[in-house]
């Protein structure tokens, strides 16, 4: 049996005599070092060939470890509050057999900080950047009053706060819990506004709490990026298919609401998707595509300098940080990007068949393509490259007519008729996957 142990800051103190009877009895104890070294006055039971096993990031290494001597030895591994929130309890139980395991929990990181600050949490969004980006996190924050947040060396609690306030999120209280439960224990109450300027010690937990009311964050939302001093309205929008008027955009340059939507079902995105936007447009639907893909990547291409301005704008009104802008012509400017899940061709500036030639090399087995196009030519000129490759292109046709007052009566007003063609790539071996992230 492995038993893995849950412990605090408090090390030994913080454990029940039967669990703690359990250390003592083992021939191994893993752990990370700042564990071993909490559990280092311990007098193990079998004092000869009593090992410690530091874990590092050698995980790998402790899996072969565990499964050559587990049926040998008495084996304890040290984790974090409870092992299966965050923690290793979930990695050892995929590699190894369940049965061989034996899980104690602790009181987590984060009840523990909701009890220092006084406050509930079974209201609370955690999340973590420990080790992963902080893009997908800023989402969560600016939909949820009160939020815990991992942090590590490198995405400390300064980094994140620089990140949400980049993205307009502001007015919230912030508190900093270092060392829970152990004899450095801190806790720093301030704002997040205040954060940068701050520094903490590397094993804390951020807690982020909106005080002020909807009305506040609403304002706060309202606020443009700094850099592109515009003003906007509300973009507090939680379903598919921002309006129109949402967005700022050259005139005729938009993928309207309506077949924005269709071309995202369409596109069939998942969590972690990585997205091609080529000719962006008004980047509308790159930004619809992030809030769908919150764990993926948005890259989008627009050759016309007023669209890329209004892009970046409409960006910083949304709090969309994680669209990668490149100016420029397809296919040229997207060589560099990682292999996509999804691609969506608004425009092509003419060059249609060396975009769809990349896309045929670069696009990810079961991968999604969409097209919009206007004229009959384009469409088939597109139906012939896509039935040459193999790929079985649908065509959806969307016509769409508006209401519009006249004087004390409505009528409708049509737009122009659009194509809508999807296809799938539908190899299932290997492909060509250039481009960094790969």
């Amino acid at each position: 049996m492995i038993s893995i142990i849950g412990i605090t800051d408090a090390g030994p103190a913080g454990l029940p005599a039967k669990v703690l009877d359990r250390i003592k009895s083992a021939e191994v104890l893993c752990g990370g070092e700042r564990h071993l070294a909490l559990f280092s006055e311990i007098k193990p039971k079998h004092s000869t060939g009593f090992e410690r096993w530091p874990i590092k990031n050698n995980l790998a290494e402790l899996i072969q470890y565990l499964k050559q001597e587990a049926t040998r030895k008495q084996i304890v591994v040290l984790a974090s509050g409870d092992p299966d929130f965050y923690g290793i309890g979930s990695y050892l139980s995929r590699h190894l057999p369940k049965e061989w395991i034996e899980i104690f929990p602790n009181v987590t990181t984060v009840q523990l900080a909701f009890a220092r600050i006084k406050e509930s949490w079974q209201d609370a969004v955690v999340v973590s950047v420990h080790g992963r980006p902080i893009d997908p996190i800023i989402e969560v924050v600016r939909r949820h009053p009160k939020v815990a947040v991992f942090t590590d060396p490198d995405h400390t609690p300064g980094v994140v706060a620089k990140a949400l306030l980049a993205a307009g999120i502001s007015k919230r209280r912030a508190v900093v819990c270092e060392h829970l439960d152990g004899v450095q224990e801190r806790i720093v109450e301030t704002t997040l506004e205040a954060l940068p300027d701050q520094s903490f010690d590397p094993l804390n937990i951020l807690i982020l709490l909106d005080e002020k009311g909807g009305e506040e964050e609403e304002k706060s939302r309202e606020q443009p990026s700094p850099v592109y001093p515009v003003s906007f309205s509300s973009p507090a929008f939680s379903v598919l298919g921002i309006p129109d008027t949402e967005f700022a955009a050259k005139k005729g340059l938009i993928t309207r609401q309506e077949i924005r939507v269709i071309s995202l079902a369409k596109l069939q995105l998942k969590e972690d998707s990585i997205v091609w936007d080529i000719g962006a447009g008004s980047g509308s639907l790159s930004i619809e595509a992030s809030r769908i893909a919150r764990e993926g990547k948005i890259y989008a291409v627009e050759k016309d300098e007023e669209c890329i301005w209004h892009i970046r704008n409409n960006c910083a009104k949304f709090g969309i940080t994680r669209v990668n802008l490149t100016e420029g012509w397809a296919p040229d400017a997207c060589r560099d990007w990682p292999s996509p899940d999804a691609v969506f061709v608004g425009g092509s500036g003419g060059k249609m068949k060396e975009i769809l030639d990349m896309i045929f090399s670069r696009l990810r087995p079961n991968g999604h393509l969409v097209l919009n196009l206007i004229s009959l030519e384009r469409l088939y000129e597109v139906m012939e490259r896509l039935r040459t490759q193999g790929w079985i292109p649908e065509i959806t046709q969307v016509s769409i007519a508006r209401s519009r007052e006249i004087l004390d009566m409505t009528r409708l007003v049509p737009l122009d008729p659009v194509f809508i063609v999807s296809a799938r790539n539908e190899k299932h071996g290997d492909i060509e996957m250039q481009g960094p992230g790969n």
